[in-house]
């Protein structure tokens, strides 16, 4: 079998990306709470997460390797102890720092006649129970009214016991409580030290702001609405404090380590917002970010990731809007400010439904979950889908003489694939004139331009190979190959770069081919496996079986965007004749064959603003505006999918299908 070396603008028409970026999935790992609103778990514990529902007061144990709700409470608060209804009921817990050795744990409620209870129980001899007859009542804070009652408790890396209080209820702080330091509680951040014994006491630690001078010694930060979940970086210690807003603003503020003392700014301010309702002594300090009630009524506040698990989201503070179910990312510049990021399309879970975004929480090692207060727990991380198969179908004879494919792999290691092209293999799919005798060779790209033959073959069960390739096909789930037909296939253990494959009729026949490559799995001994990036092909688009068909799957656990393009007009710049006017390019589901978008002119009907940056982040060559090419971004759950070109008028000529897997 001999080859020709093939020109150097038939082979570089796509190249190596970067790195892929985070792209997040949420996948839910409970349902079936009744009105859950926050959930922890000790430190170090992996197997756990503990899942405190509003008014039932039950704190309930959800095992994370199998999704069950242990039937039995790890502790339920007798039900005359619990006022509920509204914004009251269980609110919040923590767990000791030292729990693995003296089994303390806190809880936040309001008690029987509403008022804030801050409450210390300890396990039993069953660590999957509380012992109810430990409770000891650290402190209680009278509520003037029924909501805002913050409820949020935590400790510091300080170790000291945090507690989150709201400005007592009604509208506009009307006892102007959260500006008020003496003698009053409420719209504080307070900070205590539960001490080592579990007897119902607390000190005050002797660094607390107001020590000393004017002010409750209690009192570590003030001038707070609703401070509605809060939570300290693993990393940094800094403190991240949400704060519900009044009729205009929602807030985050955020507090370096170690800083008491700071006066948030309710009442007289809401967000960056002067209320006019006065009252307050300055300075105060603004919120790191705010947004007004156009795009949320009611902030859930939530974490910086500092897990392990997906090392992508390092650093991203996660939050949420309980009304309008809005979920973004918050990153710190460099310069101090916040580069916000909407989330929520991004995190469609993969069964249920994210609804009323109440609380975020964290398990004993730093994974992050969402609670949607209609009964569901959701864990929020990186999509580890990627395209485990690219095919692509094509005529190749009268027009064009080859199918011209090209892929590319991403990441460290070697992976193995199983590179096919078949001819007779589908006559068995009902496709008419199938290529009688197909043979392909692959080529790398080489540095300094130009390629390099690595793999040839034109009949699959040559050399021995048949057991390999029966082997990869069942791995794969690729179609069996007959025993003796001439189709060609191999299997090939390649690096981090850039193929080109050329299929065409070892005679010079005509008639229908597919290029299939799959990917397989990681090379034996090795760490790493490169992920299928893309595949560009070439071909003839004519009349009748003539459309240029590129399958490919996505596998795994959350969506990816891709970038889909049909060129004919583009072709033109790289010296190739014949090439289609108006191509059009469609995406299917395979399952249902349903049709999921569709485009005729890249720059109208889409966001060319969007396409262009596309372009440029996969390496994708520039389209001219108004050419008549084709192209789209799609998000698509893991499936197997088509996308199809055809020429718009019937004409015959040459396209080029481009399947992008967008980082």
């Amino acid at each position: 079998m001999h080859f020709p070396a093939l020109p150097l603008a038939l082979v570089v028409l796509l190249r190596a990306l970067p790195a892929p970026a985070a792209d997040l999935t949420a996948t839910r790992v409970a349902s079936g709470f009744a009105n859950p609103v926050f959930a922890t778990a000790p430190a170090g514990d992996t197997e756990r997460l503990f899942v405190i529902e509003q008014n039932t007061g039950r704190v309930r144990i959800l095992r994370l390797s199998t999704g069950e709700i242990l039937a039995d409470p790890f502790l339920t608060l007798p039900g005359g102890e619990l006022s509920t209804g509204g914004e009251r009921g269980l609110l919040g817990m923590a767990f000791h720092p030292d729990y693995a050795t003296n089994g303390r744990f806190f809880l936040n409620f309001t008690g029987s006649a509403g008022q804030t209870v801050i409450r210390e129980y300890r396990v039993s001899t069953n660590p999957d129970r509380a012992d109810p007859a430990s409770g000891q009542t650290l402190l209680e804070i009278a509520q003037p009214f029924s909501n805002h009652n913050g409820g949020w408790i935590g400790f510091g890396p300080d170790g000291f016991l945090y507690i989150a209080t709201g400005d007592g209820g009604s509208a506009n702080d009307p006892g102007n409580r959260a500006q008020d330091i003496t003698d009053q509680l409420l719209g504080k951040i307070l900070r205590i030290d539960p001490g080592t014994v579990a007897d119902g006491s607390y000190a005050v630690p002797a660094d607390n702001p107001f020590v000393g001078q004017d002010g409750d010694d209690e009192i570590w930060a003030y001038g707070l609405r609703n401070p509605w979940r809060c939570s300290f970086d693993r990393e940094t210690g800094e403190f991240w404090i949400a704060d519900v807003g009044q009729g205009a603003r929602e807030e985050i503020n955020l507090q370096p380590p170690g800083m008491g003392g700071l006066n948030y700014g309710w009442r007289v301010f809401e967000g960056n917002r002067a209320t006019g309702l006065g009252g307050g002594s300055p300075p105060y300090v603004a919120p790191i970010h705010e947004y007004n009630h156009d795009a949320g009524l009611s902030i859930s506040g939530g974490y910086v990731y500092r897990g392990d698990r997906y090392p992508e989201m390092n650093g991203f503070y996660f939050f949420g809007d309980y009304v309008f179910s809005t979920i973004w990312s918050l990153q710190r510049d460099a310069d101090g400010s916040a580069s916000v990021v909407d989330r929520t399309a991004e995190l469609t879970p993969d069964a249920g439904s994210i609804g009323s975004i109440v609380s975020f929480g964290e398990d004993g090692v730093g994974e992050l979950y969402l609670i949607d207060h209609d009964g569901e727990i959701f864990r929020i991380g990186t999509a580890d889908s990627a395209t485990g198969n690219l095919s692509t179908r094509a005529r190749i004879g009268s027009v064009s003489g080859v199918a011209i494919a090209g892929f590319v792999l991403e990441g460290a290691g070697r992976a193995d694939l199983l590179i096919r092209g078949i001819g007779p293999g589908l006559a068995a799919f009902g496709v008419a004139d199938p290529l009688a005798d197909p043979e392909f060779a692959v080529f790398e790209t080489v540095a300094g331009g130009g390629s390099s033959r690595i793999l040839e073959n034109e009949d699959w069960d040559d050399a021995g190979a048949a057991v390999v390739i029966r082997q990869a096909e069942g791995t794969t789930g690729a179609f069996g190959l007959l025993d003796g037909s001439t189709d060609a296939a191999a299997v090939a253990s390649l690096t981090a770069g850039t193929y080109t494959q050329v299929l065409r009729g070892k005679d010079g026949d005509e008639g229908i081919g597919l290029v299939e490559v799959y990917l397989v799995g990681p090379t034996e001994g090795q760490d790493g496996s490169p992920i299928l990036r893309n595949i560009s092909t070439r071909a003839a688009v004519e009349a009748g079986s003539g459309t240029l068909i590129a399958g490919f799957v996505l596998e795994g656990t959350g969506s990816r965007r891709f970038l889909i393009r049909g060129i004919g007009p583009g072709l033109n710049d790289f010296g190739v004749a014949g090439a289609i006017a108006d191509p059009v390019v469609e995406i299917t589901r395979q399952a249902g064959n349903l049709t999921l978008a569709a485009n005729d002119d890249w720059d109208e009907g889409n966001d060319p603003e969007e396409l262009v940056a596309a372009f440029a982040t996969v390496g994708a060559f520039p389209l001219d505006p108004g050419s008549g090419d084709a192209a789209l971004v799609i998000r698509l759950q893991p499936g197997a999918y088509t996308a199809r070109v055809s020429a718009g008028g019937g004409e015959p000529g040459v396209a080029l299908v481009e399947v992008y897997l967008l980082p």
